[in-house]
């Protein structure tokens, strides 16, 4: 099993140092990683979420372990009355495995939304994300062996990357009950490939996201939502389909199962549910491509936590003086 690992590590060495990207498979739970437009894009007051993705735990002695933690809030309104601003901060840190690559990331984003219409049934949303990526490789946790750690000098690995992400996002309703989205955004968009190949550093990459999510009865609505990314030759495609089932005198609790497909890569099962304002999915991974030969099909596995607070602000009362005599 070590020897296994030890040829499979030194084989990815290359492309994990140069091209290994943080990658979820509960996008829904941190839609502000994804596309900085999506920030406040939410209805309530403060949004707090975050994802644990654990994987190859069967495979490796060091699984990839991935976090992140993010808040974003509606905060003031824009140059209209159907117009408004979200800001938000995202902080995530990556562990690559045996190869002993970290990275440690935050962002500070901001969106302006712009109603189409009084009722914001139609929105459109320009999205901008500053932040740095800083990667290093932990030489205490490596495992390549003594043969494989002459070839890499662990201790000259590291460098800061700048994340400046932009992206747009265009929402609507339309019928009695159906809501439609689609947004695409790009990240690290100043990552020329002289500074990528200087810094060993991550990518640009582009993403793009659509869902449509239907009412099918009073208790049940059914969401498939669509994703695609690209960093330079490599490309994640996945479809996800969720059946929502509404149970409760005020459907306040919503059941959402599903299945979904990295094509080429996993099929993913998810289970979770949505109650008053929390948001939990559980998802697992099973490898279908050819590294199912190495982990018997064992790939990944995440938990998803969101919550929505809403601050309501009491209303100012007038006093009012009532004449005695009346």
């Amino acid at each position: 099993m070590k020897c296994r690992t030890f040829f499979i590590c030194l084989f990815f060495m290359p492309f994990l140092v140069k091209s290994q990207d943080i990658h979820f498979s509960n996008n829904g739970i941190i839609p502000t990683f994804i596309n900085p437009a999506n920030t406040g894009a939410f209805l309530g007051s403060i949004r707090a979420s975050s994802v644990y993705r654990d994987q190859f735990s069967s495979f490796i002695e060091n699984p990839y372990r991935s976090v992140i933690v993010s808040v974003d809030s509606p905060v003031a309104f824009g140059f209209k009355e159907n117009h408004w601003v979200g800001v938000g901060l995202q902080l995530y840190n990556d562990r690559a495995g045996d190869v002993a690559l970290v990275r440690n990331g935050y962002g500070l984003g901001a969106a302006y939304h712009i109603g189409l219409d009084n009722d914001f049934r139609s929105v459109v949303t320009l999205g901008l994300n500053y932040g740095n990526i800083k990667s290093n490789l932990d030489e205490g946790s490596a495992r390549f062996g003594n043969q494989a750690a002459e070839l890499v000098n662990l201790s000259n690995y590291g460098n800061t990357q700048s994340n400046i992400s932009v992206g747009v996002r265009f929402k609507t309703e339309f019928g009695k009950s159906s809501i439609f989205e689609a947004g695409f955004s790009t990240q690290r968009v100043t990552t020329s490939r002289a500074i990528r190949d200087t810094l060993n550093g991550l990518e640009r990459r582009m993403n793009f996201t659509a869902l449509l999510n239907t009412q099918l009865s009073k208790k049940i609505r059914l969401t498939p939502e669509f994703y695609f990314s690209k960093s330079s030759n490599f490309t994640n495609t996945s479809l996800h389909i969720f059946p929502e089932f509404a149970f409760g005198n005020k459907n306040n609790f919503l059941f959402r199962p599903g299945v979904g497909m990295r094509f080429g890569d996993a099929m993913i099962m998810h289970l979770g549910g949505m109650y008053k304002g929390w948001r939990v999915n559980l998802s697992y991974d099973m490898t279908v491509s050819s590294a199912s030969v190495y982990n018997n099909n064992n790939g990944g596995f995440e938990i998803g936590v969101q919550r929505i607070f809403t601050i309501y602000k009491k209303p100012k009362k007038k006093l009012k003086l009532i004449c005695p005599r009346l």
